[in-house]
């Protein structure tokens, strides 16, 4: 499989005043194109500062990044890129239209052509009834939903998700990983997703990538061999508890290798 997005010896280092902070080691992977890819491990292991290099927004301190071969910051100018993050960042003062259109209000796009995507985009994301409604006026769930129509819907080659779902509540999390799921598995696009969440991980991806605590670097790669679509009643098949235990396990090897050294 083609490569959508890949990471070499990347490292990355925060420096402030007299203190420098080891962010990411050595961090190499590969994700690919079309297929569903998760990142997990430890709160301040460097997740969502690779997510961010490899989205382009921000420029490592060493090794390469591309996107279907190319730099970021090109992938960027393109609009082939997609990001969803914890907080939704809708503009209060724009509905649930203008909030979707706005990416392609940057874009410079026709506004036939703005109407027609931002209607099909959700009603994908079924809030075709609530584009009219303001961000106040709409739960957590919806909102995520808002903001993945706007990162949907100027057609990105690469989805970068860096927990989008971390800050709702367990019944609304869980819906919309299975609305997440029906959405990838109708329009496949390579999807990175950071992830606090061993179940999770497990359900939506194709791939689990584990990485460990602080400085950040990738110390195992589950391949998730469990058939599509993914079912609610898969998450009590023996070999779903597998997963999970062994990711667990993954990650905890991972914070004491870290604290050894």
């Amino acid at each position: 499989m083609q490569a959508a997005i890949t990471a070499s010896e990347v490292c990355h280092t925060y420096e402030a005043r007299d203190r420098r902070l080891h962010a990411l080691i050595n961090v190499s992977l590969e994700v690919g194109r079309g297929s569903f890819v998760s990142l997990i491990g430890p709160s301040g292991c460097g997740k969502t500062t690779l997510l961010r290099a490899l989205g382009g927004l921000l420029e490592p301190t060493s090794g390469r990044v591309e996107i279907n071969g190319r730099p970021p910051s090109e992938a960027l100018r393109r609009k082939a890129v997609g990001f969803v993050f914890q907080d939704a960042s809708l503009l209060p003062w724009r509905n649930v239209f203008g909030n979707v259109r706005l990416s392609l209000e940057l874009n410079g796009g026709s506004r036939d052509d703005d109407i027609l995507k931002v209607n099909q985009v959700l009603e994908a994301v079924e809030l075709e009834k609530f584009q009219d409604f303001y961000p106040h006026e709409l739960s957590g769930g919806m909102r995520q939903r808002v903001a993945m129509a706007r990162a949907m819907v100027t057609d990105p080659e690469v989805l970068l998700m860096d927990e989008p779902f971390g800050a709702l509540d367990e019944i609304t999390r869980a819906s919309m990983m299975y609305e997440l799921l029906d959405l990838w598995e109708r329009s496949p696009k390579t999807v990175l997703f950071v992830t606090h969440g061993i179940t999770e991980a497990v359900l939506l991806s194709d791939r689990v990538l584990v990485m460990s605590s602080q400085p950040g670097t990738i110390i195992d790669d589950f391949s998730i061999d469990l058939p599509r679509p993914r079912l609610e009643a898969q998450e009590r098949s023996e070999q779903f508890l597998d997963y999970t235990f062994r990711i667990k396990n993954a990650l905890r090897e991972g914070a004491v290798g870290a604290q050894v050294s």
